[in-house]
């Protein structure tokens, strides 16, 4: 553009400095006074530590949702080769949808921590760079750094810069005008409904492609006035930036001629650049924080999710452990019934004999009921041998016992 044009040869903070007969150039300071002023330096170094913690929460929180899967994983795997029989849901399968998701996350993040890595060597640069101390100065002290032409030189030689300032000052009067017809066609542009124009000349029943095209070109020269303005003002601007530039050449030779307007001159360019500089930082970083401002929630859904689901699989496995637990002790204690059983068979034989009690057989299945409820094994024979198998009865029994 015609702006960074004239930035590259110092316009026209060079010209202002030369006609002000040395100090900075009063914009330019005034650049440098907002930017103390709103202490913007410190600001930035701020903004830069803390989206430094955002990428720190960030890489966390992944790196235990990583954490996470992969404990799921190995337990699963433990899980069965300890119990063959179990069928559950498989852990690899139900995390395939979250580790693609996981993927992803990880290129952003990855792609994420490469610029933030460079904006971290930035950061140091702003402790270290000389150009960025110069914003740091006061009026007093830059204005030392912009000696007049004279100065310290003898007399000065005066140079007419009364055209390459008239062509300047036409120059910024078309920046104005170009920035104001944009906005006029960002307005125009938002307010004009392209649909209505073109159904208004088209009947959407019968029309063909070539109505719609028409009709199109037809809506697009609403605009035409506005471009050509445009076009006009980019042809004025080319033209003015040549002169400028021609004239610009002249005097440099000038001014290569004392080198105290050569050295403010580097200041200048210094100057800038660290403005300049600051302000893309103060960009990347505003992107940076909107990337982790976005990411960190999605990061902190997708452990949830994974929480979820590890105590989904957790609580599966606890089922069917609780359920092996149980038929392990249904199979115990029925085979204490069963000895019990048999005891009291023996116990039924000896009564049979002179001096003994009749006593009936037992049902073990029966035995194994009553068990289970936590009675004592051989109260419980006794209690069935008594109310001939009758678990009503012998529940009775027990209880009032």
């Amino acid at each position: 553009s015609g702006r960074k044009m004239l930035a590259n040869v110092n316009l026209p903070h060079s010209l202002t400095a030369y006609r002000q007969g040395g100090g900075i150039p009063e914009e330019l300071w005034l650049r440098v006074e907002e930017f103390q002023r709103e202490n913007r330096l410190a600001k930035l170094k701020q903004e830069l530590w803390e989206l430094r913690d955002m990428a720190e929460l960030a890489r966390t929180t992944y790196q235990r949702i990583v954490s996470q899967l992969d404990f799921d994983i190995d337990s699963d795997k433990l899980f069965r080769k300890e119990n063959p029989g179990f069928e559950g849901h498989d852990a690899e399968e139900v995390q395939r949808t979250i580790r693609l998701t996981l993927r992803n996350y990880d290129k952003l993040l990855g792609t994420a921590q490469d610029g933030d890595s460079v904006l971290m060597k930035r950061l140091e640069q702003l402790d270290t760079n000389p150009k960025y101390k110069l914003l740091q100065f006061k009026k007093t002290q830059l204005d030392r750094l912009f000696p007049g032409p004279g100065d310290d030189q003898g007399p000065r030689s005066t140079m007419d810069t009364s055209h390459l300032s008239r062509l300047l000052v036409e120059l910024s009067t078309l920046f104005n005008d170009r920035d104001s017809l944009l906005n006029t066609l960002k307005e125009e542009y938002s307010n004009f409904d392209v649909q209505a124009t073109i159904l208004s000349r088209v009947n959407p029943k019968t029309a063909t492609d070539q109505d719609y095209q028409e009709s199109l070109e037809y809506a697009q020269k609403y605009f035409d006035d506005l471009f050509r303005a445009l076009r006009s003002n980019v042809k004025k601007q080319d033209g003015l930036v040549d002169s400028i530039l021609e004239e610009n050449t002249q005097f440099l030779v000038a001014r290569e001629r004392n080198s105290n307007l050569q050295s403010g001159d580097s200041c200048i360019v210094m100057i800038e650049d660290a403005i300049e500089e600051i302000g893309r930082l103060s960009t990347h970083l505003k992107e940076g924080a909107d990337f982790y401002n976005v990411m960190l929630p999605k990061l902190e859904n997708l452990q949830h999710q994974v929480g979820d689901v590890s105590a989904r699989l957790a609580v599966e496995r606890l089922e069917y452990d609780d359920r092996a637990h149980r038929a392990r002790q249904e199979e115990k204690d029925a085979m204490m019934a069963k000895k019990l059983s048999s005891d009291a068979a023996g116990s039924a034989v000896a009564a049979d004999r002179p001096g003994g009690s009749a006593q009936s057989n037992v049902d073990d299945a029966k035995v194994a009921t009553l068990v289970a409820m936590d009675f004592d094994p051989a109260k419980v024979v006794a209690a069935l041998s008594r109310h001939s198998n009758n678990v009503d009865a012998a529940l009775n029994d027990l209880l009032s016992s």
